[in-house]
């Protein structure tokens, strides 16, 4: 009896430091989040939708959207699965030597891609953004020539990441994006003015690299030691590439929709339309990962063990993460929708980012609206497989999505005469065409995850927002507030006055359409 009550508190003690692990998981994803948008306030008030801001966005974009493509999840989603393979008396030998060897690869392989980088910069840039200007063209050279090698030190750092996650180590990881957006951000209040667009671009490079050493002496204590080991026959080291092409596959989705849409919007008819769309970006970026990543997150391990278990426990844990999830997005989409130019003038308008600027980085996000749905279904559904192990519906999803991103803006560029919306349409129907064809593959593929009452419930949820968002702009349209004229606090007492009457019709049309509505207690059950 005395053995049992001592496990229950040692059970009890680990369920209590897994929740604060998540928690502070969370709040470290969304002080990165926050850091991350006021690095882009910082950017946009100091050089705006101009040349150099157009330059700097093709720049960085290049390497940061290569290292996502063929890298990013290509270290966390084949090494931790090797590197925690591994089991007896020298398993921390052989976890290390692995890691090793495959940091080692990762060296030499980003090194050749960098110096390679460096060398074709020219043709890069011309490929990625083909309608700069001659002198904007020289800078995005340069300043990408000083930021490649941040895919290197990316490289190494999200190796490290996976050493530590692996090991039990989840909060110094969490927390390191914000050292880096820190440290930018530094640079931008007591540097930039003595150093300029060349300066920040050796910044981010920085940044990464203090990123890396941040984790140096954690790695160190959980008993990783490397060395110079090139074994590239190792089994570990084979398993870990025949695991890489699907999962970089499906990866693909975001950083290819990013560059094509970087491409065609040097077609647009738009002074600024790189940057504006950067910046649209970025705020979609945080709204979208603060709404979905704290579900999936949360789901996702339960997914992972219950897979090869009960087909009903696993469909019903999908189908309620899922609804979970879109059932903070949808309201946080409509106020979006509603309150992009109040929210786009409270974030940006300041210093070189002007009214002009403003419009159109808020007729962009408005454009991203549905995306954001489509976001947290490709989110959700693609961890949902991967818990599966079947990442080839994953793929074929993401190409779908690729495909129709490329349709739409070789359409839309021609039938909006280069207007810059047709960028944030064609990316929002990139997005959804991935998230839905992943709903259809899961309503085919996991019995019970999809019925008639989970679409009437999906319906209900977008009827619901659709109803929020005509609310709010019937209050707009009675007070008639001109976000561009007005000042920061005018805008957000109205903006906040606006999101509560909106979020507040939202749940009341819920309670009303799901009766004993309770959004965590229903969530998924039939109607």
């Amino acid at each position: 009896m005395q053995e049992l009550v001592t496990e229950g508190i040692v059970m009890e003690k680990k369920n209590k430091s897994a929740t604060v692990t998540v928690l502070f998981m969370i709040l470290a994803m969304i002080i990165s989040k926050l850091l991350g948008m006021f690095r882009g306030v910082l950017l946009a008030a100091s050089y705006g939708t101009t040349e150099s801001a157009t330059a700097f966005s093709a720049a960085s974009r290049i390497p940061l959207s290569f290292f996502d493509i063929v890298f990013a999840s290509a270290i966390l989603g084949c090494f931790i699965p090797v590197y925690n393979s591994f089991s007896g008396n020298d398993k921390k030998r052989e976890q290390n030597d692995f890691a090793a060897i495959y940091l080692n690869f990762l060296l030499l392989l980003t090194g050749i891609v960098t110096l390679l980088g460096i060398v074709f910069a020219k043709p890069l840039v011309t490929m990625v953004a083909p309608g700069l200007l001659p002198e904007t063209h020289r800078l995005a050279v340069l300043l990408l020539r000083l930021m490649f090698p941040i895919v290197i030190l990316a490289a190494a750092s999200y190796t490290f990441v996976g050493v530590l996650q692996s090991n039990g180590e989840y909060i110094i990881p969490s927390f390191i994006s914000a050292v880096s957006n820190l440290l930018i951000i530094v640079y931008f209040l007591f540097f930039d003015g003595l150093f300029g667009i060349k300066g920040l671009a050796i910044a981010y490079s920085v940044a990464w690299c203090v990123q890396l050493i941040t984790m140096i002496v954690p790695i160190i204590k959980v008993g990783y030691r490397h060395r110079l080991l090139f074994n590239f026959r190792s089994p570990s080291f084979i398993t870990a590439l025949k695991l890489t092409p699907p999962i970089i596959m499906g990866s693909w989705l975001s950083p290819v929709c990013l560059l094509l849409s970087m491409r065609f919007a040097t077609y647009t008819e738009t002074q600024g339309a790189i940057p504006s769309f950067e910046y649209a970006i970025n705020l979609f970026t945080v709204i979208t990962g603060i709404t979905t990543y704290g579900v999936c997150n949360y789901i996702f391990p339960k997914l992972s063990l219950q897979a090869n278990g009960s087909e009903g426990e696993f469909a019903k844990t999908g189908r309620e993460g899922l609804l979970s999830a879109l059932l903070m997005t949808v309201p946080i989409a409509a106020i979006v929708m509603a309150l992009a130019p109040e929210g786009v003038s409270i974030v940006y308008l300041r210093g070189s980012f002007d009214a002009d600027s403003a419009r159109n980085v808020a007729l962009i996000l408005r454009t991203l609206v549905p995306g954001m749905l489509g976001f947290t279904l490709v989110e959700f559904l693609s961890r949902t497989f991967y818990a599966m192990k079947k990442p080839k519906f994953v793929v074929i999803s993401v190409i779908a999505g690729i495909v129709a991103d490329l349709i739409m803006l070789a359409l839309l560029i021609n039938a909006f005469s280069g207007d810059i919306e047709a960028l944030g349409i064609s990316y929002s129907v990139g997005i959804l065409v991935s998230g839905i064809t992943m709903l259809i593959f899961a309503a085919t593929n996991v019995k019970g995850f999809v019925d008639v009452s989970y679409i009437f419930s999906l319906i209900k949820m977008l009827l619901a927002g659709a109803v929020s968002v005509g609310v709010m702009m019937i209050i707009k349209n009675a007070v008639g507030n001109n976000a561009y004229e007005n000042g920061f606090i005018f805008n957000a007492f109205f903006a906040v006055g606006v999101a509560i009457a909106g979020l507040v019709v939202y749940l009341l049309l819920l309670a009303v359409m799901y009766r004993k509505f309770n959004p965590i207690k229903n969530i998924g059950k039939k109607v």
